[in-house]
């Protein structure tokens, strides 16, 4: 591909030169339709509500990230080098790339699904490149992940990448102002519109540690009295003063609090009445306790809530040889059916329809659980995931999967009936930074550029279904090959004095 492009840079030009100054220079910009031409590649492409993670903190749908750039919008995304360290992109295009055409979905590990042309190059772990359609379960793939985490005990959050290379975090911003300035010792990177997860390379600035704290203490002070923000400030500061009671400075005052309050409850005790301590100190807890246990149960699922409140499940040891004797593919059935009859069944509820089939070796939820972790399978959700076709899952079990897996393989590759639009972005198209020419998914995985050029519609190709405005491009196009009419049109071929004579335009042609 990158032969490719540089075989596109070197040709497609047009050198003129300038009599009154004698220079010589490339004018593509001038060129006419005939003097271009075009490469057609066979690239891969996205489903236009595929989400692109991008370097402003965005996780932006293709078709939005069409719309920006046709608009004139920067973006920048992440890329993988050769080597697995992540490094920014620069988007360069972005467009439709084909019109109905057919699309194939790539169940992932982590509960996602990508729709995509079946020829769409993806980034395998070891770095090698593989097409959608050539993919198997168990193909693993360039892991994307990325999170938020404090520098210190003192900071905000801030996002960092995990390179792939060496599973080792990085934060974002120092990723990527790193890449294109040397890291100066004694100064910090500033986020120039102090929204501190926007790590977009116009966006970072490194300034001393003086100054630095210098510009946040005056913008604190002008956001302050800004009173459209003075609530918004507060809300921080709630955020703020909860993550400061989890460092160990918080929680030793948390505990020198804790016993300002027990010394109260103690003199308390001796000066209130029974009903008055009651009401003061008991009867508060033990409504918050049961409102909370409660709240749990709605919420939690049961293995959970169970683990939670330490309720024991009661269950005899496992054992993997007994439980062989069963019939893992008529279990597997039974489960299946259960989910596609009933998206938001529980494990609870599909342990009592298999509970039948195993003639009591399987007594409870746990005992089902493991026993799917013998056959190879994470959890009863990871069973569902892997064997279930996506509609019929819920967005709770997808929600849990993702937690749980993580592995960034594939799961299966299915076929499509149904034909879409779909679209792409180029990375660095020209080479400008690195000629890596992949980006990240939101998904979780990085993927390869898509080759293909843009399928707009003529505003004034409205009407082509005409016979007239057939003619007419056909007329253009005959000229355009310069080709003499009188061999295309019937109606041209007159000519003056023996009809043996070769034409002008015919010694012209040759």
């Amino acid at each position: 591909e990158a032969y490719i492009q540089n075989i596109i840079a070197k040709y497609r030009n047009k050198i003129t030169y300038d009599a009154a100054t004698g220079e010589i220079m490339d004018a593509r910009q001038s060129m006419a339709m005939i003097e271009d031409f075009w490469l057609p590649s066979r690239g891969g492409c996205f489903a236009l509500d595929t989400k692109i993670s991008l370097l402003d903190g965005r996780d932006v749908e293709l078709a939005e990230l069409i719309k920006e750039y046709k608009e004139g919008k920067l973006n920048w995304t992440y890329s993988v080098s050769p080597d697995g360290m992540i490094v920014p992109g620069l988007i360069s295009w972005a467009g439709v790339t084909k019109r109905d055409t057919e699309v194939i979905d790539v169940h992932l590990d982590n509960g996602e699904v990508l729709t995509c042309t079946p020829e769409h190059k993806f980034i395998l772990r070891n770095g090698k490149k593989i097409e959608a359609k050539d993919m198997v379960a168990g193909t693993s793939l360039m892991p994307f992940q990325k999170g938020k985490k404090q520098i210190n005990a003192k900071t905000n959050e801030y996002e960092f990448v995990v390179h792939p290379a060496t599973n080792e975090e990085e934060f974002t911003h120092r990723m990527v102002c790193y890449y294109f300035e040397e890291n100066e010792p004694r100064k910090q990177i500033h986020h120039i519109d102090f929204n501190r997860l926007n790590n977009s390379p116009e966006n970072l600035q490194q300034m001393g540690r003086l100054d630095h704290m210098r510009l946040h203490s005056e913008a604190g002070y002008l956001g302050w009295n800004d009173e459209s923000k003075y609530e918004h400030h507060c809300e921080n500061l709630s955020i703020a003063g909860k993550k400061y009671f989890q460092t160990e400075k918080g929680k030793a005052q948390a505990a020198k609090h804790a016993e300002h309050l027990r010394e109260n409850a103690r003199l308390d005790k001796t000066r209130l009445s029974p009903e008055e301590y009651y009401n003061k100190y008991i009867k508060p807890r033990t409504e918050g306790a049961i409102a909370a246990r409660n709240r749990d149960k709605q919420t939690l699922s049961e293995e959970e809530y169970r683990a939670k409140y330490n309720i024991d499940f009661q269950t005899k040891r496992y054992q993997p040889e007994v439980l062989d004797k069963l019939s893992f593919e008529e279990i597997g059935r039974v489960i299946c059916k259960a989910v596609q009859e009933n998206k938001t069944i529980s494990n609870s509820e599909l342990f009592e329809l298999v509970k039948d089939k195993t003639n009591g070796l399987i007594k409870n939820e746990k005992s089902l659980r493991k026993y799917l972790i013998h056959h190879g399978y994470e959890s009863i959700s990871g069973f569902i995931i892997r064997n279930v076709d996506d509609k019929f899952i819920s967005n709770k079990r997808k929600s849990f999967a993702k937690q749980e897996f993580g592995n960034h393989k594939v799961l299966k590759v299915v076929y499509r009936e149904d034909k879409m639009d779909v679209g792409t972005i180029t990375v660095d198209g020209n080479h400008i930074f690195h000629d890596y020419h992949n980006f990240a998914l939101t998904s979780g995985i990085f993927v390869m550029n898509s080759g293909g050029t843009q399928i707009d519609t003529l505003q004034a190709g409205e009407t082509l279904g005409q016979l007239d405005d057939v003619l007419y491009f056909q007329k253009k196009l005959f000229r355009a090959l310069n080709v003499p009419l009188n061999r295309l049109e019937q109606e041209s071929q007159f000519s003056l004095g023996r009809s043996s004579e070769i034409t002008r335009d015919e010694v012209k042609f040759s």
